[in-house]
């Protein structure tokens, strides 16, 4: 299974994959990329399963809901240069600012992924008192799709169910250094999370291709009937 995995030439370069496949518990510890981050919940997140027994996590921003990984085990999440990918399935429950990842703090250091106030994907990177942001599509509510952004030099492009998403596109400087918590499903501040359900949240140190993102949503599609 484990050289099958290492084989897909979309899984090359991955950091990060959580499948969430735990169903229980509070530590999660199912990271299949090579550096195994430890992730923990806090709040309340849902175990939650689909119809075909998929096994998926369900975020309520009133709380909030989310996971973290100590900046001391995130380290190679510490974008200060180079390519990155950044994917998740998601199915968004309400309107609203919902975050997706972090590891970074606006207009200080990092980068961020999240869906801004006026629902779209929005993905910046920060340095201290300036920012860079690219914006995306609008993403609908009550809807499982698989939402990818590339940052591939000084550009960055979204995609969502493989179809690059159009919205305003940054110019993008080198995120400066941040030691800082990795975040799935908030900001850095914790104040801010998402709302919905998330799975399969990967993220690659390479720009992948749009025939990489293809490849992966045509594989998995199937497991939400899209």
């Amino acid at each position: 299974m484990t050289a099958l995995y290492d084989m897909l030439p979309w899984n090359r370069n991955l950091l990060l994959d959580l499948q969430y496949n735990e169903g229980v518990g509070v530590v999660m510890t199912g990271d299949y990329a090579g550096q195994h981050h430890i992730m923990t919940q806090h709040g309340t997140p849902t175990w939650t399963q689909l119809a075909n027994g998929l096994s998926y996590l369900d975020f309520e921003q009133s709380v909030p809901d989310w996971l973290d990984c100590p900046d001391t085990g995130s380290l190679d999440l510490d974008f200060t240069s180079g390519d990155f990918t950044l994917a998740t399935w998601l199915n968004l429950e309400s309107a609203g600012l919902r975050y997706l990842m972090s590891r970074g703090l606006v207009d200080v250091d990092g980068w961020e992924w999240y869906i801004d106030a006026d629902s779209q994907l929005t993905f910046g990177t920060h340095q201290a008192a300036a920012h860079q942001y690219t914006i995306g599509g609008v993403i609908p509510t009550a809807t499982w799709l698989f939402a990818a952004l590339v940052r591939d030099g000084a550009g960055a492009v979204h995609y969502v169910n493989s179809i690059p998403s159009i919205g305003t596109a940054g110019v993008h400087v080198n995120p400066l250094t941040s030691a800082r918590e990795f975040h799935v499903g908030s900001d850095d501040t914790e104040a801010v999370g998402f709302d919905g359900g998330l799975w399969r949240t990967r993220i690659w140190n390479r720009a992948l291709s749009a025939a990489d993102v293809k490849q992966i949503f045509n594989v998995e599609r199937g497991l939400f009937g899209v």
